[in-house]
Parts: C-alpha cells; sequence; structure tokens
C-alpha cells in the first residue's frame, strides 16, 4: 500500500484545520500584525526557494526507477532505497507544508492556490513513481525482512515502516494498481478541496452581538471557541448564527461529505477491508 497518500491526507486535514483557525473576515479587508502570522521563513527563506525545491524534487523522482524490482537484492539495496524514499518524502511533506501555511494566510489568494495545487500534482508524482515500495516489501515477508535486518543493522530506523508495511500484506496491491490508485489521488480527495474554499473563502459568515459588548464573526473558529462560553445566551447566539449560515449550504455540503464516504466506500472495497470503518481503523492505528 501507498503509505504517503494516508500521510499527505493528514496535511491536508491539519492543514485546513489551520486555514480555519486563520480564515479572516472576507467581507472587509484586515491587518493583523506580524507576530500573528506564520514565520514561513523558517521553512524557505522566500517563494523562490520553493518553487526551486518543487523543480528539484520534480528532477529528482526518476532516482527512484533504480530501486523498483531489487529492493530484496541485498540489506544494502534495500537501505539505499528506503533512504531515497524518506529523503522524498520529507521533502514533499516540507513543501506540501509551506504551500498550506501560505494559503492559510490569505485562502482567496489566486497565486497560494495555484502552489498548493503544484505541490498536490508533484505529490501525486511522486507518490506514483513511489508506489512498488509497499508491494515489493509485502511480497518479501516478514521472515526475508527479518533476516535482512540482521544483516545490516542499520535498517533498525525503518523497523516500524516496514512493520507496517507487512502488517497490511492482505491490503496492499500490486504495483501497477497502487500506481493507479497514487496516480488519482488529488481526484479521489477533490472533495475536501471543495468543501475547504467553500468553508474557508467563499461563506460570508454572520457576527453576533455578545455578552461582553463585542461583535464577532461567527466563522469556524469563533464557533468553536463560542459554543464553550459560560454564558447560555451566547451559546444559543453563536449556534443560531452558525447553522443559520450553513444550513444555506446544506446541498453543496452533503454531497461533498457523501463524495468522501463513497471514496472511503470504494478503497475499503478495492484493498479487501470488510468496511470503510475498518479501513479507516486500520490506517490510524499504523501512525
Amino acid at each position: 500500500m501507498n503509505r504517503l497518500l494516508p500521510s499527505l491526507f493528514l496535511i491536508f486535514l491539519s492543514l485546513s484545520y489551520v486555514k480555519a483557525a486563520n480564515a479572516k473576515d472576507t467581507t472587509k479587508k484586515t491587518l493583523i500584525a506580524e507576530v500573528y502570522t506564520w514565520n514561513l521563513e523558517a521553512i524557505y527563506p522566500n517563494e523562490a526557494a520553493w518553487h526551486t525545491d518543487l523543480d528539484n524534487l520534480k528532477q529528482r523522482i526518476p532516482e527512484l526507477k533504480p530501486c523498483q524490482g531489487h529492493l530484496s537484492d541485498s540489506s544494502e539495496e534495500l537501505k539505499k532505497c528506503l533512504d531515497l524514499h524518506f529523503e522524498l518524502s520529507q521533502k514533499v511533506s516540507k513543501l506540501f507544508t509551506w504551500a498550506g501555511l501560505k494559503q492559510s494566510g490569505d485562502v482567496k489568494n489566486a497565486k497560494n492556490i495555484e502552489n498548493e495545487k503544484l505541490t498536490e500534482d508533484a505529490g501525486a508524482t511522486f507518490s506514483e513513481a513511489d508506489a512498488f515500495y509497499s508491494p515489493e516489501i509485502a511480497k518479501l515477508g516478514r521472515e526475508k525482512i527479518e533476516k535482512m535486518e540482521k544483516k545490516l543493522p542499520a535498517l533498525a530506523v525503518y523497523h516500524q515502516y516496514l512493520r507496517v508495511i507487512l502488517d497490511q500484506t492482505d491490503h496492499t496491491l500490486d504495483v501497477s494498481k497502487e500506481q493507479l490508485l497514487a496516480t488519482l489521488g488529488p481526484i479521489l480527495y477533490s472533495s475536501g478541496d471543495i468543501q475547504d474554499l467553500l468553508l474557508n473563502s467563499d461563506i460570508v459568515w454572520k457576527s453576533v452581538k455578545l455578552s461582553d459588548g463585542k461583535t464577532y464573526t461567527i466563522n469556524q473558529t469563533n464557533y468553536q471557541k463560542f459554543r464553550e462560553s459560560a454564558n447560555r445566551s451566547d451559546r444559543e447566539k453563536v449556534f443560531k448564527a452558525f447553522y443559520e449560515v450553513l444550513s444555506q449550504f446544506q446541498h453543496t455540503l452533503g454531497s461533498s461529505l457523501g463524495t468522501a464516504i463513497k471514496r472511503n466506500v470504494t478503497l475499503a472495497h478495492i484493498r479487501n477491508y470488510p468496511n470503510a470503518l475498518k479501513m479507516c481503523i486500520a490506517r490510524s492505528s499504523k501512525k
């Protein structure tokens, strides 16, 4: 099974929450002090450096090809190929993180959206090229892997990664099918993108005056905050304001949720799980 796709999905979920937490009132221009914004220079000094690293990833993806069909050659070859896998997957995660946090600062900015989509495309290309790892490792089997680990103690750093794949052997497809699913990744998870843009960019949230005399925009962030208020009247106002807005988009949000459910049901069937719940539990328990 391609282990990167669930990992990238978790990054998407985390960044979606970040976007919601940083969503501004889109009805007016808001200035935010720099101290309250992400220090993206800790990841890349500027956007040009991010693009350079993205181009570097694209150039290096073909380096995976010589590993295909050779993970079983020797302990040393397995270690070398796993080193390359994790080096590139960490680069993908770094690119995703910068692009997602950048967009969270301004969810309507077309350039930010474009950069995130560029990262998604590069991630899908990497996942497709990388898709042979899980089938080949699963085919090696637990006994063979243990012998290779004993022969080369340096493989110990990948012990957990290898055990996760071995535990998922019954749900791992052949290389061609894993590559196909990796290619379809951006499409399979597109319903989340639609919901993300709707909630964090397109919807104009209502504002209400609470018991402290201040007026607040009841978006996702403030709904989470004020629904825990000790003041019952405030909780009622916030609940009503939030869901009155959401109810206007119930069909779109319902369709997005329905698509996500169908995706998980379909993937569970493809991967030989009895149902989608079992698949999701199995994935989360292996993190």
